[in-house]
């Protein structure tokens, strides 16, 4: 078997491994996003989207797919948490759909801060998916990822090793998918080599993500839409 087949094979299988998961107890079901990424990968050719013609609504349509991304990411992300019965829950809120609500402001942040990039910079989904997942794993609850790598790097490097591809894995499918999906479909422009464009896009995502969930939070908790905490057994939606 060649070189590239096997690599072929390995991707493939990398893919089935977060079905497994769904066997523990309780199912984990957050890697489940790295599957839609890999069937995405592996399906792309047989995706038939037309070429945008404008390049402004190219983008638009872009940074919407990675809210989309996003939002089916943290939905899988709080299955996870409730059938984990986790208390209290790694989300932005435990209920469902305030935490879906707050979600938008946060991979809108996401959406937004590619379709800025993007206007300067072409990114390959591969790309897309190593800079969201370096950048998963510095803020993922609040530095606590980063924290438990670095306290356990020596003592038990495997720990450590699998948390951050854990992290890695599930940040850099979220961006990436649509990427996969649209890669064809939009002009990008031709600087791609330049390496100020992986701490930009960082940067860019933190902050619009930062900015947009606080500026939803605000417009949100007047109306009800954001109540107070509960468990999230009993009260899974709202």
């Amino acid at each position: 078997m060649s070189g590239t087949k096997l690599r072929h094979w390995l991707f493939i299988l990398s893919g089935a491994i977060p079905l497994l998961a769904l066997l523990a107890s309780p199912p984990q079901t957050m890697l489940l996003i790295y599957t839609l990424f890999v069937a995405a990968v592996l399906l792309r050719e047989r995706i038939q989207i037309d070429s945008f013609q404008s390049e402004s609504r190219g983008i638009a349509v872009l940074g919407v797919s990675v809210l989309l991304s996003g939002l089916v990411g943290e939905t899988l992300a709080w299955a996870n948490n409730y059938l984990a019965r986790t208390d209290p829950p790694i989300l932005f809120h435990p209920q469902l759909i305030p935490d879906l609500i707050l979600g938008v402001g946060f991979y809108g942040g996401w959406g937004v801060a590619w379709m800025i990039i993007t206007r300067r910079f072409a990114f390959t989904f591969r790309e897309v998916f190593c800079t969201t997942g370096m950048m998963g794993i510095a803020v993922e609850n609040n530095l606590a990822v980063l924290k438990a790598i670095l306290a356990s790097l020596f003592a038990n490097p495997f720990h450590a090793a699998m948390l951050g591809l854990y992290v890695f894995a599930v940040y850099g499918s979220m961006a990436a998918i649509p990427f996969v999906v649209m890669d064809r479909a939009i002009h990008f422009p031709r600087q791609r080599h330049h390496w100020s464009k992986y701490p930009l896009a960082i940067l860019l995502m933190f902050i619009c993500a930062w900015l947009l969930t606080v500026l939803v939070h605000v417009a949100a908790k007047p109306l009800g839409l954001i109540p107070t905490k509960r468990s999230i057994v009993e009260h899974p939606f709202f």
